[in-house]
C-alpha cells in the first residue's frame, strides 16, 4: 500500500482545502463588486449624474426675503474677498435693492 502520494501541485493537501474555500469567496466578492458598480452606473444615469441635493435656485423659491438677504451676504463676502471692487459692489447692491 502506498501511503505517500505525490500530487501534481505538491503534497500538502491542506493548501488545496484552503484554496477550495477561497475561490467561492473571491467569486462572491467579485460578483458583489460588479453588482455595486452596475447599481451606481444606473443610479447615475437615472439622476443625470448630478448631485441629489437641492438646486441653489430651488432653495430660494419659497422664501424671497431669505434669498434677498442671502444674495446681499454673498455680495458682501465677494467684496470682502476682493473679487469685486467698491463700484461693482455698490452697483450690484443697488440692483438687488430693486
Amino acid at each position: 500500500m502506498i501511503t505517500n502520494t505525490q500530487h501534481m501541485w505538491g503534497s500538502d493537501e491542506m493548501s488545496w482545502h484552503a484554496l477550495g474555500l477561497m475561490v467561492p469567496i473571491l467569486y462572491f466578492i467579485l460578483a458583489l463588486a460588479i453588482l455595486t458598480a452596475v447599481y451606481w452606473v444606473f443610479r447615475g444615469l437615472s439622476s443625470g449624474w448630478r448631485d441629489s441635493g437641492p438646486e441653489p435656485s430651488d432653495r430660494f423659491k419659497s422664501a424671497p426675503k431669505q434669498a434677498h438677504a442671502s444674495a446681499l451676504v454673498i455680495l458682501a463676502e465677494r467684496f470682502a474677498r476682493g473679487e469685486i471692487d467698491k463700484v461693482q459692489y455698490e452697483d450690484m447692491r443697488r440692483a438687488l435693492a430693486n
